[in-house]
């Protein structure tokens, strides 16, 4: 007989659904159950068992036969039509022929007679158990199998291998994988390459399909080998890796072939992002210089005195860029459940700094809001600043990023004298309403992750920040309606 620690030792990791109608028995082996087992999920009925079985993760199943609404050889029917090998316990008070008839055609595996016996039901259960880590261990197995059957080449291949850098690498004989090593085999999810061992999908299914990367090893282009870039979906995130090719004679026949290595960019690509936004904010000083003559400027003679004075700054215009982006539609949304997924830890961590920003920027905004003083203007700079610092390190914001990070530049340059209370009553109105979509930026996309599109506050807080740029471009009147209003984009 097998002691409890034992039972315990195979049972502790598997859910089970437990199916019995009458309360004293279901509450009493329901209490047992949840001792030896990780969950237990408990029904009155096999209508209430098959609704359970279907919203939950289910090892295998315990359940009696008679039972109103549905009973226990009914809801195994059904259950069995989705899950031939789940494993199906069966406690009965019958003894009779037609029962046991029926329950072979349903392939039950176990039965507990009424009234249960403990120590019977603790070997039943261990039973099952181990029925379920020897299949457990025979999956491994097979897939080691596998993994050995395609690596199991010749010596020369090995050297070569070995001679090499040990990052991911897969190689092709035609379209046969010869060799795969366990930095490739670590990349990906169990169930997923699993998939891809048995032969059930390509190694092409392992990548993720995003504009901008390659969809397929075959679309390799040997003279632009920038372009050789693939992103994978991984047990950390989504990862970007650079793809090299290489072809090699492995003395497998008369062909070469081919060796793929891949080499880990994400961070370089997020610095490239850094580096792209920081040349645009050099090149183009958009908030800063574009409308107005800086009062800074030291003039070199007369003459340009003169063309100073009677020079007329020209009327604000909107590139098509920046237009673009107000009315920025995206034909493949992505939903912030799958965006957050791809994110790496290391971006995850970082972005937890948000939080406290927020609460800290909404409380400026207010003060500014309420007392319209030009000096708090200073501490919102700051937010808005590392709001786009942190912006920043995400793939897709990075017009985002620009965008806020060129309002905290113009707004340092801001001086109480440039400014009279209706412009800061307009400025004061936006900034909240920025704040406010910067927090439901946050929270929704990052901390309740149910935001369908990603994108859908931008053009709003690019609305915003645009509008306050017009707010302090020297011909703000000349864009103001007879009822001074303000245009939205």
């Amino acid at each position: 007989m097998k002691s409890f620690t034992e039972i315990m030792g195979l049972t502790k990791k598997y859910n089970v659904l437990y199916v019995e109608d009458e309360e004293s028995i279901r509450t009493n082996m329901a209490d047992f159950f949840e001792k030896i087992f990780n969950q237990v999920f408990v029904a009155v009925d096999g209508l209430d068992g098959l609704e359970k079985f279907h919203k939950n993760r289910i090892d295998f199943i315990i359940s009696d036969i008679q039972m109103p609404n549905m009973s226990g050889l009914e809801m195994v029917k059904i259950i069995r039509e989705h899950s031939g090998d789940i494993p199906i316990v069966i406690t009965t008070a019958f003894n009779e022929q037609d029962f046991f008839i029926k329950s072979i055609d349903l392939k039950v595996d176990k039965y507990i007679l009424k009234p249960m016996n403990l120590e019977h039901v603790r070997e039943v259960l261990y039973d099952i158990s181990k029925l379920l880590f020897d299949r457990a261990r025979a999956k491994e197995l097979e897939i080691l199998q596998v993994k050995e059957k395609i690596n199991r080449i010749s010596d020369q291949l090995i050297t070569k291998i070995a001679d090499g850098f040990p990052n991911p690498c897969i190689i092709f004989n035609g379209e046969d994988v010869r060799y795969i090593n366990d930095a490739f085999c670590n990349l990906f999810q169990e169930d997923e390459f699993e998939n891809f061992l048995q032969k059930r999908i390509s190694v092409n299914n392992l990548f993720s399909k995003r504009e901008g990367f390659m969809d397929s090893l075959e679309s390799y282009d040997d003279q632009d080998k920038i372009k050789n870039r693939v992103t994978i979906e991984g047990k950390k995130g989504r990862k970007i890796y650079s793809v090299i090719k290489r072809e090699i004679d492995i003395g497998m026949d008369s062909h070469l072939s081919q060796m793929y290595t891949l080499n880990d960019i994400t961070w370089e690509e997020y610095q490239k992002i850094k580096i792209k936004n920081y040349s645009e904010l050099l090149e183009e000083i958009i908030f800063n210089n574009r409308y107005r003559i800086s009062p800074k400027r030291e003039l070199a003679s007369e003459e340009e005195s003169l063309e100073f004075a009677t020079s007329t700054t020209p009327k604000m215009k909107i590139s098509d860029h920046e237009n673009a982006l107000l009315r920025r539609s995206h034909l493949y949304k992505t939903s912030a459940s799958e965006y957050v997924k791809e994110l790496d830890d290391e971006i995850l961590k970082e972005l937890q700094e948000l939080d406290q920003l927020g609460k800290e920027f909404k409380y400026s905004a207010k003060v500014f809001q309420d007392d319209k003083n030009i000096a708090t203007l200073d501490e919102i700079v700051i937010y808005l600043s590392k709001y786009a610092h942190v912006i920043n390190l995400l793939f897709e914001f990075e017009d985002l990023s620009y965008a806020v990070r060129s309002l905290s530049e113009l707004l340092s340059s801001v001086k109480e004298k440039e400014l009279d209370d209706k412009d800061i009553k307009k400025i004061a109105l936006f900034l909240g309403a920025i704040e406010s979509d910067l927090a439901d930026w946050y929270q929704l996309i990052f901390i309740e992750k149910n935001a369908q599109d990603i994108h859908y506050l931008d053009s709003s807080l690019f609305s915003a920040c645009l509008q306050i740029e017009l707010i302090l471009s020297s011909d703000i009147n000349e864009m103001e309606s007879e009822e001074d209003s303000l245009e939205l984009f």
